[in-house]
C-alpha cells in the first residue's frame, strides 16, 4: 500500500487530529480499515493523514465522515479528500442557486454550499422569475420527452399485438 504525500506548503494538522480522524474510520469499518492499512505503521499513516487534511476545514472534514456513513468500503485517502470537498453537480448547483436567489429577493441571505454557486448565479444574472422560467422550460421538454416515449411504446405495443404483428408472424410459419 503507498501512501499519498505532498509537496504542498500548508503545516500539517496537529497528528492527535489525524490520529483521532483514523480511530473514527477505524469504528465505522472495523478490520476493513486495518486490513487497508496493513503495513503501514500506524504512527506514519497519521503522519500523512495530518498532512493531506492540511487546508481542510473541520466542516468539510465533518462532511466526508457523513458520506462515509453511506459507504460499504472505508475510502482510500485520496477518495476521502474527495468526500471532503465534492464535486459540484450541475443540477443541485442550479437549484441552490434558485433557491437562494429567490431568499435574496426576499431580503434573506440564502444557504450556499459554495461561494462559487453564488457567485455563478449572480454572474448569469440569475432571478427567481428567470429561474421559474428556465425551470418550466426544463418540466416542458421533459414532460414531452415522457409523452414521446409513452407514444412510442404504445406504437410498438400495437404492432405486436395488431393485426401487422400476427400477419408478419405468420409468413414465418411454414
Amino acid at each position: 500500500m503507498q501512501l499519498a504525500h505532498t509537496t504542498d506548503a500548508l503545516p500539517p494538522v496537529p497528528v492527535a487530529w489525524a490520529a483521532r480522524l483514523i480511530e473514527r474510520m477505524q469504528a465505522l469499518y472495523g478490520a476493513k480499515f486495518a486490513q487497508q492499512w496493513d503495513g503501514i505503521a500506524p504512527a506514519r499513516l497519521a503522519e500523512v493523514w495530518a498532512e493531506e487534511i492540511a487546508g481542510y476545514t473541520a466542516e468539510e472534514i465533518q462532511r466526508g465522515l457523513a458520506s462515509c456513513r453511506g459507504r460499504t468500503f472505508p475510502p482510500t485517502l485520496p477518495e476521502f479528500l474527495g468526500l471532503c470537498r465534492p464535486t459540484l453537480n450541475p443540477e443541485t448547483a442550479y437549484h441552490e442557486a434558485v433557491a437562494g436567489m429567490s431568499a435574496r429577493s426576499r431580503g434573506v441571505i440564502g444557504n450556499w454550499t459554495h461561494p462559487g454557486v453564488y457567485w455563478a448565479a449572480a454572474r448569469v444574472g440569475l432571478s427567481e422569475q428567470a429561474a421559474t422560467r428556465a425551470w418550466d422550460v426544463l418540466k416542458a421538454c421533459t414532460g414531452e420527452y415522457a409523452a414521446l416515449a409513452r407514444d412510442a411504446d404504445a406504437a410498438i405495443d400495437g404492432v405486436r399485438e395488431g393485426d401487422a404483428w400476427s400477419k408478419a408472424a405468420a409468413k414465418t410459419k411454414p
